[in-house]
């Protein structure tokens, strides 16, 4: 009797604990989802927004002032490269206008990484492509293959140079700054990367950027589209991530909790189960004190009864005598 009402109230106070807690755990991971969500959207919202200002700026030609002066730079630079060029440039005049131009350009882009050598920066109307740590072969094959997809109707000579390119100062040797210069397409050397171990080439690592004009709105349209499709695939996995991580956490907190549960349940039930006990105890003494008591009066009651039956007896034996005598003589 004594362990089932034990185990009955164990297991009430082991519900009641385990559906608190529960219920606690529920609502915050419904605070968390209601939360996740809503940041999920305002992401998507703004990406959504961003594509389609991105898109709009580009295809109804809306100059801002910070498009403006990104235009002017790049008009500049052109100016620099194709007006100025025959004149007596020294190769610091010429270093100190393309970091200029380049300083305005960063301001403005948003790079997009095409392979580990080379780095893309969305620009008005066009990309000013980065090219780190080729060579000076390799740079004049990047500017050659560019340059054909811009004038694909023209023949590469054997020389491996596009027709109507000139390179100006392409000694590499000396290190000294060259540039290649032909209407839209524009390429510069902006410094070299020189080896310490092996001075004999110490300049055949360089640096080189190159420029191209874009007027195909619907070129513009894709690189927006592609960027704002990898925004929306990073934030998908980050959501994945915390989402998992999420319930990972909430999985822990169960666990937590019923291991909790058992133990106060079982501390709460010996807490509330000492002052039961104790009354049980005293009820059984004073039961058997009782039973004890009666025992003694029962005991007492048959003594005395025995020691009064005695006496009585004998005083009855002896009257019964006595009236017999006495009944005797009055016959004679």
């Amino acid at each position: 009797m004594k362990t089932r009402k034990n185990m009955t109230l164990r297991r009430k106070l082991f519900l009641l604990i385990l559906c608190s807690m529960l219920a606690l755990l529920i609502g915050m991971g419904s605070i968390f989802v209601i939360l996740t969500g809503k940041m999920q959207k305002e992401s998507q919202k703004s990406l959504t927004d961003f594509s389609g200002e991105m898109i709009e700026s580009y295809s109804e030609q809306r100059e801002t002032e910070l498009i403006e002066n990104t235009r002017t730079s790049c008009q500049l630079f052109v100016n620099i490269a194709s007006s100025e060029i025959y004149k007596p440039w020294t190769e610091s005049d010429f270093r100190s206008e393309c970091d200029m131009a380049f300083v305005e350009y960063s301001k403005f882009v948003h790079n997009h990484k095409t392979d580990e050598n080379e780095i893309l920066f969305v620009y008005y109307n066009g990309y000013f492509c980065v090219s780190d740590e080729r060579d000076i072969q390799q740079t004049e094959d990047l500017i050659n293959m560019l340059y054909a997809e811009c004038k694909p109707d023209l023949k590469m000579p054997e020389a491996g140079y596009a027709d109507g390119m000139e390179w100006l100062g392409a000694d590499s040797e000396s290190g000294e700054f060259h540039a290649v210069q032909d209407g839209n397409l524009i390429a510069m050397h902006v410094g070299n990367l020189e080896t310490p171990n092996d001075t004999s080439h110490s300049h055949d690592v360089s640096k080189a950027g190159v420029i191209r004009i874009l007027g195909d709105v619907n070129e513009l349209r894709t690189m927006a589209e592609n960027t704002v499709a990898v925004r929306n695939e990073k934030a998908g996995k980050n959501s994945e991530r915390a989402y998992r991580q999420a319930m990972f956490l909430m999985c822990a907190a169960m666990l937590v909790i019923i291991a909790l549960s058992f133990v106060y349940t079982g501390r709460i039930s010996r807490y509330l189960a000492d002052p039961i006990e104790i009354e049980r105890m005293r009820a059984k003494q004073e039961k058997e004190a009782l039973e004890e008591m009666n025992r003694m009066k029962t005991a007492f009651l048959s003594d005395a009864s025995h020691e009064l039956k005695t006496p009585l007896a004998a005083m009855s034996g002896y009257a019964q005598n006595a009236e017999s005598d006495l009944m005797n003589d009055q016959d004679r």
